[in-house]
Order: structure tokens, then C-alpha cells, then sequence
């Protein structure tokens, strides 16, 4: 990578950390990701696509519409919020192949952290459904851990750590 390139690399995920830094904030405070954080991070992948000569696109778009179409329908069937899915996806876009399962790895992990601090917040936030082995968590910002899974992997893949 040249070295403007990687300039422009490490203004964009800074850009993007402060997007997401939004993001999680509103999705803690309102438990809703706005669309134009959204639309602003599509924006940013358009800058980092070019800025990378549309190196691997192909992969990072089938990356992506493999996400649309799980969080797509884990969203219909209320499992999964509709701002959670699209944030996961337009973040997938950054990812691609290369970093995609470190990605969800990371989100995973920060959202069972986060399920663990809201539980010992609230204990009563664990409800039962029927039985013992449908045990749901409530009222988890799931944004919040995409947005820290996200940051996370966008640095860790700009310092080639992962």
C-alpha cells in the first residue's frame, strides 16, 4: 500500500470510529441506530474502495449480501433488530473475506459481555418463555457490541494483527 493510501486508510476507520461511536451512543440511549449513520458509513466504504483500487470486491460484496440475507431474515423473524442488521452489513462491506468471521467473533464476545453487565445490572431482565432452556435476554444494545466489534477488527486489520 502506498503510503497516501495508507493516509487515507487510517482517516477513514477514524471517520468510521467516530460513526460508531455515535451509533453506539444512540443505540445505548434510545435503542435505535439512525439511518444516516448508516448511509454515512456506506459513504466511507465508497472512499475506502477507492482508495484501495477496488481490491477484492467482489468478495467483500458476497461477504456482505451473505449478511443481508441472515440478518435480513433473523430480522423478520424478530430475533434481530433491523438497524442491527443493517449496521452489521455495511460493516461486513469493510471486512470482507479476510476479516469477516474475526468480526462477528469479536461482536459476539462484546455482546455476551454486554448481556453479562446488563444481567448483573438487572437480574430480572432474564424471562422465561416456556422453558427453562428458552431463557431470552432483554433489552441489550445490540449496536452497541456490533460498533465495538467493528472498531476493533478495523484496527486490528490496519496494525495487521489479525
Amino acid at each position: 500500500m502506498t503510503p497516501d493510501a495508507e493516509i487515507w486508510s487510517i482517516a477513514i476507520a477514524a471517520a468510521l470510529g467516530v460513526i460508531l461511536t455515535w451509533v453506539a451512543y444512540s443505540d445505548f440511549r434510545a435503542r435505535r441506530i439512525p439511518n444516516a449513520s448508516i448511509l454515512a458509513i456506506l459513504g466511507l466504504f465508497v472512499f475506502w474502495t477507492i482508495v484501495h483500487h477496488f481490491t477484492g470486491l467482489g468478495g467483500t460484496l458476497l461477504c456482505a449480501a451473505l449478511v443481508l440475507l441472515i440478518t435480513f431474515g433473523l430480522s423478520i423473524a424478530k430475533i434481530f433488530g433491523a438497524g442491527d442488521a443493517k449496521l452489521l452489513t455495511v460493516l461486513a462491506l469493510f471486512m470482507g473475506p479476510n476479516h469477516l468471521l474475526g468480526f462477528l467473533a469479536v461482536t459476539a464476545l462484546a455482546g455476551g459481555g454486554l448481556a453479562i453487565m446488563a444481567l448483573a445490572v438487572n437480574p430480572w431482565r432474564m424471562r422465561s418463555s416456556g422453558s427453562p432452556s428458552s431463557l431470552v435476554a432483554r433489552g441489550v444494545p445490540y449496536g452497541v457490541a456490533i460498533a465495538i466489534g467493528g472498531a476493533v477488527t478495523m484496527v486490528t486489520s490496519l496494525l495487521n494483527v489479525i
